[in-house]
Formats: C-alpha cells, sequence, structure tokens
C-alpha cells in the first residue's frame, strides 16, 4: 500500500466531495452540521482535531432534494454513502458489496487511495451493481484533491431534473437525440454522477458575446 497522503490532502479531498454532493442535490444527514456547504467550510485545524491519525476515517451521507429511492416501495428520498478506502482490495471491498447486497442505500461512492479498481474488482462492483440495482462508483483520491469544476477553464454545468429537460425539449422544439453528447466518462459528468439520458445546461460566459448556454446529454 503506498503512503496516505497528508491530512491537508484529505481535508482537501472531503471538501470536494461535500462540493459534489451538494452540486448534485443531495442534502446532508446524520451529521452536526447543517448542510454539506457548511461542512466543507469547516476549518482546517477542526478537522485535524478530530482525524490526525486517521484522516481517511471519515463518511458522508446523503439524501436526494428530489429524487426517490427505486429500492423502497415508498416514497424515501434517494440515498447515498460516500466513504474512503485507504487499499482498495477483494478484502477492504467486501464491506461495500455487503452494503449493496443489503440496499441499505442507492448509490455509494469510494475515494480510493491506491487508484482506480483493478479489471476483477470493478467487474465484482458491477456485477454486484446489476444485481442490487445500487449504483457504485470510485473516484481515485488525486482526481479529489481539486474541484474540477472550479476551474477557469471548465464552464458551469446544471444537472436538470426529469421535469426541466422536458421543457427544454418543449421549448427548442428537439428530441433528445437531436442534442449534443456528453459521456458519461467525461470528468465534470462523474463529478455530476450523471447517468444515461441525464441533461446537463452549459453556462459559458464570454466577454465578447455575453452568456452563451447549451444543453447536453450524457450518453
Amino acid at each position: 500500500m503506498s503512503e496516505l497522503p497528508s491530512s491537508k490532502d484529505c481535508y482537501k479531498i472531503r471538501q470536494t466531495c461535500c462540493e459534489m454532493l451538494a452540486d448534485r442535490g443531495y442534502i446532508l444527514k446524520n451529521d452536526a452540521f447543517a448542510s454539506f456547504q457548511e461542512l466543507s467550510v469547516q476549518p482546517f485545524f477542526e478537522f485535524e482535531q478530530k482525524y490526525a491519525s486517521q484522516p481517511t476515517n471519515w463518511v458522508l451521507y446523503g439524501e436526494h432534494l428530489t429524487r426517490v429511492s427505486k429500492n423502497t416501495s415508498d416514497k424515501t428520498p434517494e440515498s447515498i454513502y460516500l466513504q474512503c478506502i485507504p487499499d482498495l482490495k477483494s478484502q477492504t471491498l467486501d464491506d461495500v458489496l455487503n452494503q449493496m447486497r443489503e440496499k441499505l442505500y442507492d448509490r455509494i461512492i469510494i475515494v480510493s487511495f491506491t487508484g482506480l479498481p483493478k479489471k476483477p474488482l470493478q467487474e465484482k462492483l458491477d456485477i454486484q451493481s446489476n444485481a442490487s440495482k445500487v449504483i457504485a462508483e470510485v473516484f481515485s483520491h488525486d482526481r479529489l484533491i481539486f474541484n474540477i469544476t472550479k476551474h477557469f477553464l471548465v464552464p458551469k454545468h446544471t444537472l436538470l431534473t426529469e421535469t426541466e429537460k422536458l421543457q427544454i425539449l418543449k421549448t427548442y422544439k428537439v428530441s433528445e437525440d437531436q442534442l449534443p453528447v456528453i459521456e458519461k466518462t467525461d470528468p465534470v459528468a462523474r463529478y455530476l454522477g450523471l447517468d444515461q439520458r441525464n441533461v446537463v445546461m452549459i453556462t459559458r460566459i464570454s466577454e465578447n458575446s455575453g452568456k452563451y448556454i447549451n444543453f447536453r446529454i450524457c450518453k
């Protein structure tokens, strides 16, 4: 196992994860803080006091503001769980697989400190995801030290609700197939957790032409 990042880097990673879940439309649950936004700006010294000996030993829970769970019969909000795995291998993945089997959450995000999973591990995740209908995402920790959406070259991407998407299609008199595509593997698409047929509004600001807006569909 490679050496873990510093407490400062782990703090930045948690900050990005909080921003990412907030941008996806989740609200923070089971925490002393009121929101992901509030947790994201927690002073570093407080984070270090709590996690100095184990800076990866934190988790995040959230519920979606508008989406409902596909794994319950009532209208329970879609749930998400995010955890760090310092050494991603078969044994350390078992806990995640058990959570998926028991359908404790609708979506699970793993922050891996040993890179993306090798093919056998990814296949195990995919098989369990298909069986349980629980979405599993894996991010390499070094991709989360900085929030890609804050880069000055990245325009603002906003995930539309299904109602907003239908309104856009109606307003512009187009079908889904006529929209430009954003690949599911695109870094911003991964940040937003885009699923197939999700539509994002992309807003670019130009000194010459002002605000320019277009829409892309995830495929």
